[in-house]
């Protein structure tokens, strides 16, 4: 296993076309954490007006995204299996951490939500951003 990931970054504020598709390194969650490969994410107004600085000091560090779709890589305390189904939002993605314009996130225990349905993880994205 690798310890790079694609992540897509906005370097300087503005438009769509200032993110670029970067190689950084893949995120280890404290034990408060878990790890998600993130397999589908919404778009939404607070990461363009995020993207275009509108949120005081623009860092271009972190991955845009606030919200996401994916299945658990790691769980410290094991409380989630490996290859769960979940979905997050918020919890510091994209001003703290990388957030889900990301291959691996990770994200607050207390901010992950276990999905035991058929629905498929774009389906699942979508309804996240609209919580």
């Amino acid at each position: 296993m690798t310890d790079q990931m694609k992540a897509a970054i906005a370097i300087e504020p503005g438009e769509a076309d200032v993110l670029q598709i970067l190689d950084v390194a893949k995120p280890i969650p404290t034990e408060n954490e878990i790890r998600i490969r993130v397999r589908s994410f919404a778009l939404n107004k607070a990461e363009a007006y995020n993207r275009r600085g509108n949120h005081g000091a623009f860092s271009g560090k972190w991955a845009l995204g606030i919200e996401a779709a994916g299945i658990v890589d790691h769980d410290p305390l094991g409380q989630f299996d490996k290859g769960q189904k979940v979905v997050t939002a918020m919890g510091g993605m994209m001003f703290d951490r990388h957030g889900s314009y990301a291959e691996y996130i990770t994200v607050k225990r207390q901010n992950v939500i276990a999905i035991d349905s058929p629905i498929d993880l774009q389906t699942l994205a979508g309804c996240v951003a609209n919580i």
